[in-house]
This record gives structure tokens, sequence and C-alpha cells, in this order.
């Protein structure tokens, strides 16, 4: 009996594990403090290695495509995110700007064009506040 029970146990644990742990696709995006914290906290965050890459002389090519191809993965996320407060609606025009801008950014730095690529970010960097007065807790 007590094997029974136990392997009854484990069993148990085990499915519940699986449903835990399953992935069911879009509704598995990072959290908007995720997502922000990949793109602009601490020095290995892609914004900093991003303006680190800019400013080399030359630009640094490698950095520039590494830090905005984690921009062009991780800004169209916000999108599928909800606003940690404000208007639902405010939040979802600004991240889908966000996350045009993030595809913009990608785009420009897979065809190394300089311009492009500094005019993607600048327009991250000015839509921040903006979206952080209306949505940032």
């Amino acid at each position: 009996m007590k094997r029974v029970t136990c392997a009854l146990s484990l069993a148990t644990l085990m499915v519940a594990f699986a449903f835990a742990t399953a992935s069911n696709g879009a509704d598995d995006a990072p959290s908007a403090k995720v997502i922000m914290g990949k793109l602009t906290k601490g020095p290995n965050a892609a914004a900093g290695k991003l303006k680190n890459a800019l400013a080399a002389q030359p630009p640094a090519w490698a950095d520039i495509k590494a830090a905005a191809e984690v921009f062009g993965k991780f800004g169209p996320e916000l999108t599928k995110n909800d606003p940690p407060k404000g208007d639902k609606a405010s939040y979802k025009q600004l991240a889908t700007v966000f996350a045009s801008n993030s595809s913009a950014l990608a785009a420009a730095a897979s065809k190394e064009d300089l311009e492009g690529v500094k005019s993607a970010f600048g327009k991250i960097g000015t839509s921040c506040m903006t979206c952080h007065k209306a949505h940032k807790p």
C-alpha cells in the first residue's frame, strides 16, 4: 500500500511540475520589468552597450548588431504585456511604437546603416519618459 501511495504521489508531483513549466507560446511574454532590465539596466544592458559601440571610432558594428538584436527581440515583446498602471489602450499604443522603433533599430544595424541606427535609438530614448510617467508604478 505504501508503494502505491508513493507512486501516486510521485506521479502527481510530476504532472504538477509539467503543468507549472509548460510553455504556451505568446502568453509567456517576459514582463515589462524583465524586458526593461535586459534593455536598460546595468552595464550589460543593450542600451549601454549600444551607446558605447556607437561612440567608438569607427563604430563597433559587431557590438551594435548584438545590442540591436536584443532590442529587436525584446522590444516587440513589450506589446504582449498589460500596463502595470494606467490606461491599457495608451500602453498598447506606446508599446507598439517602442516595438516598431526596436525593430527599425535591428533592421538598420543589420544593414550597417549608421544614421538609421542613430535615428531609431534616438526615438527609443525619447519615448521612455512618456511611457514611464503614464505606466510605470
